[in-house]
């Protein structure tokens, strides 16, 4: 009954803290050669690949009028001028990051096999980059290519092409993973015998975004010099994910360590780890080589 109501306290103090989902604003996506109808289409393929990870809340520049580019503004000078009062815009609206996209081709290649039958394979290329909201800081950026082995098959080009798109929303779940980790602290260890704990408590649970099965780094934090410093000190896996706020997790590795940390009056801060998608990001990861 103790342990629970530590359980309770710890919860109760973390309510205001526990990790939100970021805010993230899908904006046009460019192209210097592809048809505006085959972008459209990546685009929407992306925005349905982020959205189906959970692990963000999306605002599409389409659905808000302060943030609305006319089609022939958006590749030319004058959307420079635009972008400063759209950067004020979505600052506005609560995001915290930008996702903008440049699409290098959007086509199918035609094939024939050994017995002469013809078919196509899509041919798709594009680049991605995340922008921080608050100071215009690039956070990173990724180049997806899906060519031959990669890419979808079809008996038409149009065939071809959705079938390769279908492989772009695979590939954002990686992609969300690596750039919008969520952050978090292990609130309390679970049941202890002989000195170990089988399972601990963390604040992030719904709202969050997580999963059951989802991998989290722990680390210690200490303060040095009134600076932070961090120490992994092992990974835990979400079991269940019991409310908004919270998740029992078992170890994966690092138990003594964390046990040991947590006991010691550590701070232990949890950051959801990056799990690649092979076969969602084999597109990305080949085009790297």
């Amino acid at each position: 009954m103790k342990k629970l109501s530590m359980l309770f306290v710890a919860v109760c103090v973390s309510v205001c803290a526990f990790a939100q989902k970021p805010v993230v604003v899908v904006d046009y996506f460019t192209s210097p050669s592809c048809t505006e109808s085959g972008v459209s289409a990546l685009r929407s393929h992306v925005i349905t690949g982020l959205s189906e990870t959970g692990r963000v809340n999306l605002i599409d520049v389409q659905s808000e009028s302060a943030l609305v580019l006319e089609s022939n503004r958006r590749s030319s000078e004058l959307a420079l001028e635009d972008q400063t009062a759209r950067m004020g815009a979505m600052k506005t609206l609560g995001a915290n990051y930008i996702i903008t996209g440049v699409a290098s081709k959007i086509g199918a290649d035609k094939k024939t096999t050994d017995s002469g039958t013809t078919y196509y394979t899509g041919n798709v290329v594009y680049s991605l980059k995340v922008v921080n909201v608050a100071d215009g800081t690039l956070v990173g950026a990724e180049t997806y290519t899906y060519a031959d082995l990669t890419a979808g098959n079809g008996s038409t080009s149009e065939e071809a092409i959705v079938a390769t798109l279908q492989k772009t929303k695979r590939a954002m779940k990686t992609f969300v993973s690596k750039y919008f980790k969520v952050e978090g602290v292990l609130l309390e260890m679970g049941e202890m015998k002989g000195g170990k704990a089988k399972n601990c408590y963390i604040n992030l649970g719904a709202a969050s975004g997580v999963v059951k099965g989802q991998k989290c780094e722990v680390y210690a934090v200490k303060v040095i010099a009134g600076r932070e410093a961090r120490s992994l000190v092992g990974v835990v896996s979400i079991e269940e994910v019991m409310a908004d706020d919270l998740s029992d997790c078992k170890f994966v590795n690092g138990a003594k360590e964390i046990v040991e940390a947590f006991q010691a009056g550590h701070e232990l801060v949890v950051v959801t780890k990056e799990k690649p998608d092979f076969f969602g990001d084999m597109g990305g990861a080949l085009s790297a080589l």
